[in-house]
């Protein structure tokens, strides 16, 4: 779902009307605040694990002759679900799997294919050079990625079962009184646009 359509959903239950706002609107630039304001806050709800978010063979980079290789700002996690793996796809088709261990015990690692996420690099057990076979290849992790602040009409909400929130959002939270749309309207009273009550959105993803 965009943030147009998250916008117009919220002006029908609002209004009772079909209600198209555009960018510069004031009313639009209230609701696109809010909006940033808890898409933010369902990205940080504990143990949520939104598959809008996963990538599973994101490309980090191609392997040279170091053993460190680093990750995209967007990156947030490298997933650790069972059956997900960190793979180097050799410039022949072949993959070649590592296995994700944590930082501190990488160096209990000398033989074998293993790496870990050390600060903001991905780190392998040993450098590689041109014999190996992985040389050249490139790695693709099983990630979750970050979302970035909404700014225009056609930038995606990032959340799992969008219709599902947007209806949550309306049924729940709106105030059905016609002072919510008037002009003079607070930022507090957008709000009841579009908050949830804590938990709630936990209960749908």
């Amino acid at each position: 779902m965009t943030f147009q359509e998250l916008c117009n959903a919220v002006m029908l239950k609002a209004t009772g009307k079909a209600t198209i706002l555009s960018p510069d609107n004031a009313k639009w630039k209230k609701i696109l605040g809010i909006a940033n304001l808890y898409q933010n806050a369902w990205l940080n709800e504990p143990g949520q694990k939104w598959n809008s978010r996963y990538d599973r063979a994101y490309e980090v980079g191609s392997i040279s002759d170091e053993d460190a290789y680093e990750l995209d700002e967007t990156i947030e996690e490298i997933s650790t679900a069972r059956g997900d793996q960190i793979y180097i796809e050799t410039e022949d088709g072949n993959r070649i799997k590592y296995d994700l261990v944590d930082y501190d015990d990488l160096q209990n690692y000398p033989a074998g294919k293993y790496c870990a996420v050390v600060g903001n690099n991905l780190v392998f057990n040993h450098t590689f050079d041109e014999e190996s076979p992985e040389y050249g290849g490139t790695i693709f992790a099983p990630v979750y990625l970050g979302i970035e602040e909404l700014t225009g009409k056609d930038d995606d909400i990032v959340v799992d079962e969008d219709e599902e929130v947007t209806d949550e959002i309306v049924e729940e939270e709106i105030n059905y009184d016609d002072d919510t749309v008037d002009d003079d309207d607070d930022e507090d009273d957008l709000k009841d646009l579009v908050i949830m009550d804590d938990g709630e959105s936990e209960d749908m993803m």
